[in-house]
């Protein structure tokens, strides 16, 4: 059976309880694929489609040392101007009151320094990593919308959307176990084609089935589109989803057929 697909839920965890699994409990993961490239890069565009307003903000400052996908992310929005030298970057943007968003991508565990940035600058708008390996029950953080990521099948970090310098008590424990909930309708679930709203398979020469990351992937590639003001037909949203998929991994022709047997 195929499932509508509800758009207004797609992308949030939150820390409420939820069902009542016992907590931690394990999914067999080489159901899920797991591709980081992907799944950062789709975490960017989600932030950038749904949460930048580009007549109020064209400026985005990347938080890491090593962007993959730069040029990427430039050709989709070339009315952005994108910077990757943060620290000059940042005063720059400061000192001539220029509104700017921020994205973070940290390797480090320990998330007080981009927590520093944040409280700092007070940027227009900031996509932080959320990674709570090393947290109990509670955990006091800055406030903000958790993005469930796609194409990731691990339960220690996530996207946290902010948008001011607010802060709460997250709980980690019941983060963990709607991650677990999320991921169990991830492996049993198919959805709809966004594009014809049917039972029809996406895209079924690079493996695209209509599984959760697929479906959603593909309603982010359509609203890209509409956010240029182009239209999301089928041809279009295809050819675009195509070219991002050849354009983040090395090698051409990607198949999630292969993809998800590999891992």
């Amino acid at each position: 059976m195929f499932l509508t697909f509800d758009k207004e839920a797609m992308f949030f965890i939150n820390d409420e309880i939820r069902g009542k699994e016992e907590f931690f409990l394990q999914e067999d993961s080489k159901k899920l694929l797991n591709n980081n490239t992907i799944s950062q890069f789709l975490s960017e565009l989600q932030f950038i489609i749904y949460y930048i307003d580009l007549s109020q903000c064209n400026n985005i400052v990347y938080i890491e040392s090593d962007c993959k996908h730069k040029n990427l992310i430039k050709k989709l929005f070339p009315q952005i101007n994108f910077y990757f030298e943060y620290e000059e970057d940042l005063k720059t943007l400061n000192d001539n009151d220029h509104n700017y968003a921020i994205i973070s991508n940290i390797d480090i565990e320990d998330m007080n320094f981009q927590e520093n940035i944040i409280k700092r600058y007070q940027p227009y708008a900031a996509l932080l990593d959320f990674k709570f390996n090393n947290y109990n029950r509670e955990y006091r953080y800055l406030d903000g919308l958790l993005l469930k990521k796609l194409f990731c099948n691990k339960l220690s970090e996530i996207k946290l959307v902010v948008r001011g310098v607010g802060y709460r008590f997250w709980n980690i424990d019941n983060i963990k176990n709607n991650i677990i909930n999320f991921q169990k309708q991830k492996i049993k679930n198919k959805f709809l084609n966004p594009i014809s709203n049917d039972n029809k398979t996406i895209y079924k020469e690079r493996g695209l089935y209509n599984t959760f990351d697929e479906t959603s992937m593909t309603i982010i590639i359509m609203d890209y589109l509409i956010k240029l003001n182009q239209k999301n037909n089928f041809n279009n949203t295809i050819k675009l989803l195509i070219y991002i998929l050849d354009n983040l991994i090395e090698e051409k022709s990607i198949n999630f057929d292969i993809e998800y047997i590999m891992g």
